[in-house]
């Protein structure tokens, strides 16, 4: 009887210890590919904050450029209206110039007519 106890443990555990070994290899396998998971993982997140970095800092140069934009379209304007409100200006000087350049003209007889008076 004994020997038939023997017999049946033995067909019974083997099968059993060759299932734990199994499944402890399978285990270990398990963890291994876990921990090049993890690893790659973590290098993603790694990845990851470097990008958030570079989109938060390419953020704030486009908020620095957008307000860049809009001082100079500030400038802009008012130069334009300077330069309409010197347009006026622009008639008054030309009839300015114009009324020199007779001026001009006219100086060299002036001072002949002022010398003969004076002479005579």
């Amino acid at each position: 009887m004994c020997a038939i106890n023997m017999t049946f443990a033995k067909q019974s555990v083997m099968p059993l210890r060759k299932k734990n070994e199994r499944l402890i290899n399978d285990l270990e396998s398990k963890k291994k590919s876990l921990r090049t998971n993890q690893t790659a993982l973590k290098e993603l997140k790694e990845q990851k904050d470097a990008c958030d970095k570079d989109i938060k800092k390419s953020n704030e140069e486009i908020e620095f450029y957008q307000n860049e934009i809009k001082k100079s379209s500030a400038k802009v304007e008012r130069c334009r209206s300077i330069y309409e409100g010197l347009s006026g200006e622009r008639v008054r000087w030309s009839e300015s110039v114009k009324k020199h350049e007779e001026s001009n003209n006219k100086i060299v007889g002036d001072c002949i007519l002022g010398a003969a008076f004076l002479t005579y």
